[in-house]
């Protein structure tokens, strides 16, 4: 009798660990069942149906609109007198200031390279027109020509590759200005291969990757003019950007504002391309696997938090209803702000809009769970309520 008394404490102890243990394990096993459900659930509304709840930040065109809304926080707005950005020292803009004369624009190109600049970006095409002065043409065509580091500019078209008229010999260095969002430093057309103009300057080469995009956070560059002296420390080991920075046809539309304005020079775009390349700043996008991760590791932590919840006897179920969606809410908006900081400290998208919605539907795919627990159950004691009747018939047979 001893040895039995002595024994039964363990066993009372190891019964009530297992029993423990085995709850624990169901309510896992229904959170995992939760969170799955939720995110194939958002994964119809989201990808099937094509539901955006959080249209602002809806992926659409490759997380575009994610971007753009965070730019659009982010940068600075018109009235906004005083503001702080990145100042980049190592880049020029040289505005031609509306000049026409081929002649005016030649001098001011051997102006600049007489300053000995890093490289000279020719962001302007001049074309063969037969109305130009010659004595001008050969002016620009000399000094482009005898100009170190300077690089053309060129335009893919539908109708093929626009370039200017002192190019067409090959003797300049030309570059796309197309505008590219992300990582792109060359282009294929018609088997030959054209390098972007400011990857080009850099001297950057690699295969293009749309996860990598330009960085549009406000910056500072230096300007100056083609009616204003040029001082040589100013230029000097510097990239110089020319263009025409009043040009309303190279002025282009954005979804979010820079320096605080929609229409931007393209001249200006180029400079934060050439900026984000220098100095490796890419707005990085994480790929979408990592969203569906993260979405599904918190839906599956936060059905397990709701179970917690609704298994707690000692809490009222109005109380713990309560609490499920006000924790439901605080989630959501912590991970919105999640998704900014991530953003503007540290140039990363992480699209979380699955894992909103996904926390979203955890509510209904617990009670999901629940009903096909209980229909289950019903099925189960049905089954054995039958198995029973019959066996007490035979026996009384």
């Amino acid at each position: 009798m001893a040895g039995f008394g002595t024994n039964r404490p363990d066993e009372h102890s190891a019964t009530v660990a297992s029993a423990r243990f085995h709850i624990y394990t169901a309510r896992l096993l229904r959170s995992l069942a939760g969170g799955c459900i939720s995110l194939i659930l958002c994964f119809l509304l989201y990808i099937v149906f094509d539901i955006n709840v959080l249209d602002h930040l809806a992926p659409q065109e490759d997380e575009t609109d994610v971007i753009n809304y965070f730019y659009s926080i982010e940068n600075r707005r018109p009235d906004a007198a005083s503001y702080s950005c990145f100042y980049d020292d190592r880049i020029v803009l040289f505005d031609l200031e509306g000049t026409q004369s081929r002649g005016v624009i030649a001098a001011a190109i051997e102006r600049i390279d007489s300053c000995a600049p890093a490289a000279i970006l020719l962001d302007v095409i001049f074309p063969q027109a037969a109305a130009a002065d010659a004595a001008e043409d050969r002016r620009l065509r000399e000094a482009v020509t005898g100009a170190r580091n300077l690089y053309t500019a060129c335009r893919m078209t539908d109708s093929g590759t626009e370039r200017s008229f002192f190019a067409a010999d090959g003797t300049v260095a030309e570059g796309l200005a197309n505008r590219t969002f992300y990582y792109r430093p060359a282009e294929i057309v018609q088997g030959d291969t054209i390098g972007y103009l400011p990857y080009l300057a850099a001297g950057v080469a690699g295969t293009p990757d749309p996860n990598r995009t330009v960085n549009y956070f406000d910056k500072e560059f230096l300007r100056t003019g083609i009616s204003e002296p040029l001082c040589p420390d100013d230029i000097r080991g510097r990239f110089v950007l020319v263009g025409d920075l009043q040009d309303l046809r190279d002025t282009h539309d954005m979804p979010f504002r820079i320096g605080g304005t929609y229409r931007v020079p393209g001249t200006v775009l180029m400079a934060h391309t050439l900026s984000t390349i220098l100095h490796d700043t890419w707005v990085v996008k994480l790929p979408a696997a990592w969203g569906a991760a993260v979405a599904l590791v918190l839906a599956v932590a936060f059905t397990y938090f709701c179970y917690s919840l609704r298994e707690n006897d000692r809490l009222n179920r109005r109380w713990s209803d309560f609490i499920e969606g006000a924790a439901r809410i605080l989630l959501i908006l912590l991970l919105m702000l999640a998704g900014y900081c991530l953003f503007s400290k540290y140039g990363v998208i992480l699209n979380l809009v699955y894992t909103m919605l996904a926390l979203a539907l955890t509510g209904f795919a617990a009670d999901i769970v629940e009903l096909a627990e209980w229909v289950r159950a019903k099925h189960r004691g049905r089954k054995h309520t039958g198995k029973t009747t019959v066996k007490d018939e035979t026996n009384h047979t």
